[in-house]
């Protein structure tokens, strides 16, 4: 760690890049596919890959994880696994999911062009199927099912999608 910060120290511009040789952490144990998509929620991942689920976890947990987050955690190789987010249609490469974190939701879209909108908090039943304003989904390619590639999260009444045919779609709850 003290050699991270030797070398970022050492950066005078921006465009100065940090060479970090040796990870931190390594896990092939969350997903058994290509992985396309990541992010921190605090101390936390969330990350997605090709085999139609988000997962979200934490590095180098353990079974102490349960009782810190209220809810049932499994821990496979000193990773605990708080949630798993199933949806369907979704084993292409490249489908990005948007996150929101001040609001507490991420969504993700698939190759039917419908999105799926979950709530983030962590309190046990919170992310038991409580859906994004009370859906379970959208379809954000106007009935043409077009492929989702990536979704921008902007409230929690409102996304935006980007879809396979060149359009940008924003959708609102109850428009």
């Amino acid at each position: 760690m003290q050699a991270i910060k030797k070398h970022a120290s050492k950066a005078t511009s921006q465009e100065d890049v940090v060479h970090v040789q040796i990870p931190l952490f390594v896990n092939s144990e969350i997903h058994t596919q290509y992985v396309d998509d990541v992010a921190w929620v605090g101390e936390l991942l969330l990350s997605k890959s090709t085999c139609n689920e988000l997962i979200l976890w934490r590095p180098k947990g353990n079974v102490h994880d349960a009782v810190k987050y209220n809810m049932e955690v499994s821990v496979v190789e000193g990773v605990t696994i708080l949630r798993r987010f199933k949806y369907p249609a979704a084993d292409l490469w490249f489908l990005h999911f948007g996150l929101h974190l001040s609001e507490g939701v991420v969504a993700v879209g698939n190759k039917n062009g419908v999105c799926y909108i979950w709530n983030l908090e962590l309190e046990q039943g919170a992310l038991e199927g409580h859906k994004w304003s009370g859906y379970k989904s959208m379809d954000c390619s106007g009935g043409d099912g077009v492929t989702v590639r990536c979704v921008a999260v902007i409230s929690r009444t409102a996304l935006l999608a980007g879809l396979d045919d060149g359009r940008v779609v924003l959708m609102q709850r109850g428009k």
